[in-house]
């Protein structure tokens, strides 16, 4: 009984691995239609525009990417939703391998990169956006 189900298990494993591959290459696509929408984009359609970008560049694990465009995302308006989640998360991130490196020059930045978001939450918070 136990030899069946591990062959089915290998096998859903390679469904499951070209499925994200296809995923990955219909995410890639979709990025190249949201960056020819953003350069004719204002307000707030090009804050959701920066905030899909960002978020499938996190699916993807393209970490510095992400955080770009959602570092501009809030530059434009500061919320605290998804984009703000993702960004600080990815700076947790690299602050915890910039301490495994021994790296205090990254350390340094990427703490003051989660202070600014904590500074922004608050504002949030107390409304002086």
């Amino acid at each position: 009984m136990g030899w069946f189900s591990r062959k089915k298990e290998k096998k859903n494993l390679q469904e499951d691995i070209k499925t994200e591959a296809s995923n990955i290459e219909e995410l890639k696509e979709s990025v190249e239609k949201l960056k020819e929408d953003l350069q004719n984009s204002e307000g707030s359609s090009r804050v959701n525009i920066l905030n899909k970008l960002g978020d499938i560049y996190y699916k993807i694990s393209d970490y510095d990417e992400a955080a770009k465009y959602y570092e501009e995302s809030l530059s434009l308006q500061k919320t605290i939703g998804k984009a703000y989640t993702n960004l600080l998360n990815i700076y947790n991130s690299k602050r915890k391998e910039a301490a495994i490196n021994k790296d205090d020059e990254q350390i340094q930045y990427y703490l003051v990169k989660i202070d600014d978001m904590m500074k922004i939450s608050k504002d949030v918070v107390r409304g002086n956006v």
